[in-house]
């Protein structure tokens, strides 16, 4: 018995058909590839993100009312937010593992530059014209960041301190911090932080106009907290 082979139109077919298989293989394999990037991409801005948050969410744990002077020697309100629509406050906790002749506090300022949220803080409370700030870049790729601070009616403040005071007459106070920002590639993003309430500081050692404690440093805690509990609106 004769054998008979594939005639020309059967291997075009076959060809064929292999062609269409190795091009969907092909698109499938770039798909699931874009779709790897985009999910490692989404990953590492969410971990950016999440860095962001924790650094404002130590920060503001740590809130006091202790205002300062600029280095032009005006005094400056505890909590700021100015006509730039940047975010001011003074803060405790300023870690000093190598014990320098400064205070444990420490002056922190928010702002939004060239799409980029920065975190800049001052080697001393009482500033003077040769104070150099520091920035830190907590985040990138931002279209848009606005700060608020919330009284405990629940009114949202573009500016601080309010230009008037509560209807009983008795000067606002902020319970919670508000950040919204629209950052790629999450969209608008809006978090509240809870601020602490009317914390009192008692300081222990004697502290010199430009924030320092005198000579080598401190011997001891520097002050103590008194009073730091958080509130919601809500709970007033």
């Amino acid at each position: 018995m004769s054998r008979r082979g594939f005639t020309l139109m059967e291997i075009l077919v076959a060809l064929g058909i292999f062609a269409i298989i190795g091009v969907i293989a092909s698109q499938l394999l770039r798909q699931t590839i874009e779709v790897s990037d985009v999910l490692s991409n989404r990953g590492d801005r969410l971990v950016e993100l999440q860095r962001a948050f924790n650094v404002v969410s130590r920060d503001l744990e740590q809130v006091i009312n202790r205002s300062i002077r600029d280095e032009f020697g005006d005094p400056v309100e505890a909590l700021l937010i100015d006509t730039h629509g940047s975010f001011q406050f003074s803060r405790l906790g300023w870690s000093n593992l190598l014990n320098k002749p400064r205070s444990n506090l420490q002056r922190v300022e928010y702002l939004f530059v060239d799409d980029v949220f920065i975190r800049r803080y001052w080697p001393v409370l009482d500033r003077s014209e040769t104070t150099e700030p520091i920035d830190q870049e907590l985040l990138t790729y931002i279209t848009e960041l606005e700060f608020f601070l919330i009284d405990s009616t629940g009114l949202e403040h573009v500016a601080w301190p309010p230009l008037s005071e509560s209807l009983d007459g008795t000067p606002q106070e902020a319970v919670a911090f508000q950040l919204k920002m629209n950052i790629e590639p999450f969209g608008e993003i809006s978090r509240m932080w809870l601020i602490p309430r009317n914390p009192t500081i008692i300081e222990t050692h004697e502290m010199g106009p430009d924030g320092t404690g005198p000579g080598g440093g401190f011997e001891g805690p520097p002050f103590r907290v008194l009073g730091t509990e958080s509130r919601t609106p809500s709970q007033l």
